[in-house]
């Protein structure tokens, strides 16, 4: 079967494979130490949110690219169901962005908790020269 190749199909394949991207960097320290176990479960859950939504986004796409739209538009109402419908365009969605902003409320507040050794200074900076 033949891909169609439409120029507006090339802009979400690149953004769900960012967002992948994205997610899997924050994902990288899902074992770093956390204050609390709260702040490590949700760090966790909102990383587990970044990769999964753009995967999920980016499958569609590629399915929508491979069949035709209204082919596609039957088959997914036949196959999901209206309510997974309804909450993969509209819950999901929200649960990224709440996601995104656990991850940077949560970066933020763990700077309070910084082992002592982040404040040493490190010796080799006194041989670069300062302007």
């Amino acid at each position: 079967m033949e891909i169609p190749h439409k120029k507006y199909l090339l802009i979400p394949q690149l953004s769900g494979f960012v967002g992948i991207i994205f997610g899997a960097i924050h994902f990288i320290s899902r074992d770093s130490s956390f204050p609390t176990r709260t702040e490590l479960l949700l760090w966790r859950i909102s990383c587990i949110i970044l990769v999964a939504h753009p995967t999920v986004i980016l499958l569609f796409n590629i399915i929508r690219a491979i069949y035709d739209h209204e082919l596609w538009w039957k088959s997914m109402l036949l196959f999901l169901g209206r309510f997974t419908q309804i909450f993969v365009w509209s819950a999901a969605p929200i649960s990224y962005i709440l996601a995104r902003f656990c991850v940077l409320v949560l970066a933020f507040l763990t700077l309070n908790h910084l082992p002592p050794r982040a404040l040493d200074n490190i010796i080799w900076t006194s041989y670069i020269p300062h302007l």
